[in-house]
């Protein structure tokens, strides 16, 4: 499904942006596998999204503007994969520990 998200990328052209799309995948992995999916699948968008660039072009006026949009992308998909990690883990611990025992 990311593939599809690149190819409409390029479709687009360099007026519309999609890179917001790949948080569903990369919620998703994160979410139901934990955050070393999470971390593949963001490695795998931010190919994606240099991909697009280096085939279909992009709107900057430098390689460096070019590469500081695709790092500013990379640090928001790890600050999520980073978030739904540990709130993943919180919610596993408090679904499977058992319950303290009183007294």
């Amino acid at each position: 499904m990311m593939l599809v998200i690149a190819v409409l990328d390029l479709w687009a052209g360099t007026q519309v942006n999609l890179w917001v799309l790949y948080f569903i995948f990369i919620g998703l992995a994160s979410w139901n596998l934990g955050q070393r999916a999470g971390v593949t699948t963001t490695v795998l968008a931010v190919v994606l999204l240099a991909g697009t660039a280096a085939i279909g072009g992009h709107g900057y006026s430098s390689l460096g503007y070019l590469a500081f949009a695709i790092g500013s992308k990379t640090i928001a998909y790890f600050v999520l994969v980073g978030l739904l990690g540990a709130l993943r883990s919180q919610e596993v611990d408090r679904i499977y520990q058992p319950p303290k025992s009183r007294g």
